[in-house]
């Protein structure tokens, strides 16, 4: 987000009149409309996207979730004029679950050419000392995923269906759901299908997209991220 004001009136983020029973209402900071996110986030079914002034963060996600979204460039800087640290502290004070996505390669970040150990300490402050959770995304597209998975594992588990709990599993059978429980889609009943048609964890990453898509409650669409997932390579931050 940007540090200029605005005159607009501030948009409540938690207000009961941002909320959506059907997808996602994600509220954006008319200051991040240069981004191009309004774009990549309204391609996924059922997301509306208004844009207004928030008083804290860059999206306001159906009211419960507020996401800081960061270039790399944007990130260097905020660290170097100290705009991050002010931000997260009052974004923690909203009582609203924070997220901070940081959009860049490992290239983006070099050639801002600010210290690796600057990042990483500005990365510590904010996950121990603030406690916010630090995502990272390669570009808008990622970053639009990201902050509507977030989201809707907010609204699982606030529905009593949080996808892990803190206990650890007793059994084997139970850590391996557990496992595939961690993919795009997948909860402890096709979890459960999974295990039988496949028989272990590795087969199940091992399987193709029409395999996956065969099992029942899982879908083309869901087999399609799953793949994407096993298949991606991270580029090497740094």
């Amino acid at each position: 987000m940007n540090a200029n004001a605005s005159s607009q009136d501030p948009a409540s983020p938690t207000s009961p009149s941002n909320l959506s029973r059907d997808g996602a209402l994600v509220t954006m900071d008319h200051r991040e409309s240069p981004s191009g996110m309004k774009e990549f986030l309204e391609q996924h079914p059922g997301v509306r996207v208004t844009v207004d002034t928030l008083t804290d963060g860059d999206y306001s996600v159906d009211g419960t979730l507020l996401v800081e979204r960061k270039t790399a460039a944007d990130f260097a800087a905020s660290i170097l004029d100290t705009r991050l640290f002010r931000q997260a502290s009052r974004a923690g004070k909203t009582g609203c679950p924070v997220i901070y996505i940081i959009e860049g390669t490992g290239r983006d970040f070099s050639a801002t050419g600010i210290k690796r150990e600057a990042l990483q300490g500005a990365l510590i402050t904010l996950s121990l000392i603030f406690r916010i959770p630090v995502l990272r995304a390669i570009d808008q597209k990622e970053t639009a995923k990201l902050m509507l998975y977030a989201a809707g594992q907010l609204r699982r588990a606030s529905g009593g269906l949080a996808p892990l709990n803190h206990r650890k599993p007793k059994t084997v059978r139970k850590q391996k759901v557990r496992l595939l429980r961690t993919l795009p889609g997948i909860g402890p009943d096709r979890a459960e299908r999974l295990l039988e048609k496949f028989g272990s964890v590795e087969k199940c990453l091992s399987a193709s997209a029409e395999e996956l898509a065969a099992i029942e409650g899982i879908g083309e669409k869901t087999a399609e991220r799953i793949r994407r997932i096993v298949e991606e390579h991270a580029e090497p931050y740094g």
